[in-house]
């Protein structure tokens, strides 16, 4: 289960599609009020020169490794050159983030960072309205929806297909930001490989434990990542999302952020397990700042 203040997953649910942003007097200011994302954010239409703006985009992962930027980037003297706009909301779906793509597009960003995969397969509901009036993750208005008309698994959320379109809205997304002049920066998704998984995939975890403890740590890993990619729920980024970020950052000329293979290298004989995990998905404030400190590599600052 997740600690106390991080999402509750569900596959369906309301999302609010309206801007992120919007204008107020000489400022941009934040609209959608979240508890999984970055609160209050104003900033000026243009970049200020000499400082380097960056927008997070992504799931809750990326709204994390927002939050610890800031505090990395202190602790460093770097305040003043860099300006980091979060627009990450814990339990996105991709189609949210694709949309808000667009709009970090008009921010006049230096750079874009998208991290994103665990939540592939979550789904906004059929009734799903672009200016719907309900904030990100609303139990009373998705309960509502699913009276009204009951949640169904869409063809287009089986796993090729998803990946599928991961791929593809990466890739567009990285031409658009060619186009623009924006670096686009992709970062692979680590994952939490000691979460015990359910269905058929929990004897692949089994037999990886047992492994694990007979100290057959290469084995064991291989166990543990097929038991991840096999897991039913789907709520951790598979082999195959991570090898589509890899593809589309090498084919599309994209900067490549390879959180996966960065934490998978500290976790224990390479297998990341819940010392570097709160749950699944999310890192402890450790593995942050180990993202945070590569990002900031990556920018050379």
């Amino acid at each position: 289960m997740p600690e106390k203040g991080l999402p509750d997953y569900r596959r369906y649910r309301v999302e609010a599609g309206g801007p992120f942003f919007r204008r107020e007097g000489d400022f941009l200011v934040q609209v959608p009020r979240h508890r999984f994302g970055a609160q209050g954010q104003r900033l000026l239409p243009r970049r200020t020169p000499g400082r380097l703006r960056l927008v997070l985009l992504g799931e809750s992962s990326a709204w994390m490794l927002g939050d610890e930027l800031g505090v990395v980037a202190g602790q460093r003297g770097l305040q003043e050159r860099i300006e980091t706009v979060n627009m990450a909301l814990g339990a996105s779906s991709w189609e949210l983030v694709q949309r808000r793509f667009e709009e970090a597009l008009g921010l006049d960003a230096d750079a874009i960072l998208v991290l994103f995969g665990h939540n592939l397969y979550i789904a906004v509901h059929p009734l799903h309205a672009p200016r719907l009036p309900a904030a990100p993750g609303s139990r009373l208005a998705s309960l509502a929806l699913d009276l009204l008309d009951p949640p169904r698994f869409p063809q287009g959320m089986l796993p090729a297909g998803r990946v599928l379109a991961l791929r593809a809205g990466l890739r567009r997304m990285a031409r658009q930001a060619r186009r623009r002049g924006v670096r686009l920066l992709l970062c692979t998704v680590p994952s939490n490989l000691r979460q015990p998984p359910g269905g058929t995939a929990r004897a692949d975890y089994q037999e990886a434990e047992r492994l694990w403890k007979a100290g057959r740590w290469q084995e064991a890993r291989r166990l543990f990542v097929r038991a991840r990619d096999l897991d039913p729920e789907r709520l951790r980024a598979s082999t195959a999302v991570n090898e589509a970020i890899r593809s589309v950052a090498r084919d599309e000329g994209a900067e490549l952020l390879d959180f996966e293979r960065l934490v998978s290298a500290r976790g224990e004989h390479g297998v990341p397990g819940p010392e570097l995990f709160k749950d699944g998905q999310h890192l402890r404030p450790e593995g942050l700042r180990w993202e945070a400190g590569r990002l900031l590599e990556l920018l050379r600052l």
